[in-house]
């Protein structure tokens, strides 16, 4: 048997191949044993190889492998990826540096559960135009632990010409006051720009470290850049992508991206001219 048919993770995850909806034939400058004719089609699991490589598949629970360049997937009962002939296309885990193990890929679509808000943080400037006692405010969406949205607010109400007082408050519910400093390059003093905020939420306490050590204070207009928190409610799988590199990104309703626990798998061959072929497109290595 070839030598690498039992290291078959000399994989193309160092070489980028993998390509779904993203194929670009000229970058095929490499002679290519047993290569396939490219196709351009609107399935998220058909894929070309722009390199020497070979998909992994496998034939029921204990099969062997085989491999093939041929790129048209798609998913059955059981979510797991499938070619026309009903192999199981394998997906490779690095468990240690350069060693892989090579299962299935089967693509998880329960619904992604809710997360709540533990960080948050703040992009924004306070003009230093402002008079004391004047006020701006800023709002954003935050997620209680069963992904109930609420609203945070933070206003500002300047004190001193480089002090700010800082009240938040959550729905209805005033959480804290403190004091922002600024230093007199416009940015934000570390030591004031942390704050930690603990509220009661419909599901108990929760805590939130809200960053604003991102916030200026310069003679430009009141400006919010961006704002950020890492709390989402819950939500379907609506699309995959398969990266150039091999890599499973789930995109879900909330707009939340997850990779994959596992990527394409993709075998190379000393000799693959020496490859048979046991049916149109897909080979074993020889013994």
């Amino acid at each position: 048997m070839n030598k690498l048919a039992n290291s078959i993770v000399a994989l193309a995850l160092l070489s980028p191949c993998a390509y779904s909806l993203n194929l670009n034939p000229s970058i095929n400058s490499t002679i290519v044993v047993n290569a396939c004719k490219y196709k351009r089609t609107n399935s998220i699991f058909d894929m070309a190889l722009i390199n020497r490589g070979y998909f992994v598949m496998q034939r029921g629970a204990r099969g062997p492998f085989f491999y093939t360049r041929y790129g048209h997937f798609k998913i059955n009962d059981k979510d797991e990826v499938i070619n026309f002939a009903g192999g199981r296309l394998m997906g490779s885990t690095e468990v240690e540096p350069y060693r892989f193990r090579l299962e299935p890929i089967k693509i998880p679509t329960d619904m992604l559960k809710p997360k709540a808000t533990s960080k948050a943080n703040l992009t924004l400037n306070l003009s230093a135009y402002t008079q004391p006692k004047e006020s701006v405010q800023t709002a954003m969406s935050i997620y209680d632990t069963l992904g109930q949205q609420h609203v945070l607010t933070t206003i500002y109400t300047k004190s001193t010409s480089y002090a700010w007082q800082v009240s938040i408050v959550i729905d209805d519910q005033v959480i804290s006051g403190s004091e922002i400093i600024f230093n007199k390059d416009g940015s934000a003093n570390s030591e004031s720009s942390v704050k930690k905020i603990s509220w009661t939420s419909p599901q108990g306490i929760q805590n939130i470290t809200l960053d604003l050590s991102e916030l200026t204070q310069f003679f430009s207009p009141y400006g919010l850049t961006k704002s950020s928190q890492d709390g989402y409610s819950l939500a379907n799988l609506s699309n995959i992508n398969i990266t150039a590199d091999g890599e499973i990104i789930l995109q879900y309703s909330n707009y939340q991206s997850v990779k994959f626990d596992k990527r394409v798998a993709i075998a190379t061959f000393e000799a693959p001219e020496k490859l048979t072929e046991v049916i149109e497109n897909f080979y074993i290595p020889n013994a």
